[in-house]
């Protein structure tokens, strides 16, 4: 008879296995600090509890989260997290239709500005971040925002339209679909 064993460390989470003919021999495979049950027991998949029952692991909330015996903790620090939120950022963007959908179910723009700024026509609710832009970048503007298929989160116009016109960061983050929390 082969016997299998599934080792375990002090957070209760399986390290690895050993099999062999004798439980006794087996048990000398475990160090200080580990611990043993009878069985091979799937490490993605189950813990070994403080009376050192196998248990089945919870759902995963994430990949970042790590298992602390008896929980998933989120190891992960406030400047992990903003780095996060920033490159969640940096990769946003939406169809220009969508954007101008998303304003409108925001109550930002009525259905009559989105689609004039869908025919490249800046809305009025948008013309005071013009406004506050340079006379170049106002230039390239007139030729950019027409002819503009991708809106992205982080594009200067939406930001400066953010800015001119108090919207929080949440906000913004909404209308690109980004979780804040």
């Amino acid at each position: 008879m082969i016997f299998v064993i599934s080792i375990y460390d002090e957070s209760g989470a399986i390290t690895r296995h050993a099999e062999g003919p004798d439980l006794e021999l087996l048990a000398m495979n475990v160090g200080d600090g580990e611990g043993w049950v009878p069985g091979h027991y799937d490490p993605d998949a189950y813990y070994i509890d403080a009376e050192g029952e196998p248990q089945p692991l919870p759902p995963k909330p994430g990949d970042w989260a790590q298992w602390d015996g008896a929980e998933w903790i989120d190891p992960r620090t406030p400047a992990d997290l903003e780095a996060e939120l920033q490159a969640r950022r940096s990769a946003a963007w939406l169809t220009k239709s969508d954007y101008l959908l998303a304003c409108m179910g925001a109550g930002i723009l009525t259905p009559a500005e989105a689609a004039q700024a869908a025919q490249g026509i800046v809305p009025e609710p948008f013309q005071s971040a013009v406004d506050a832009l340079d006379p170049m970048t106002q230039d390239y503007l007139a030729v950019i925002w027409p002819t503009a298929t991708r809106i992205e989160r982080m594009d200067p116009f939406i930001q400066t339209i953010a800015a001119v016109r108090g919207f929080p960061d949440a906000l913004v983050d909404q209308l690109f679909g980004i979780e804040t929390s």
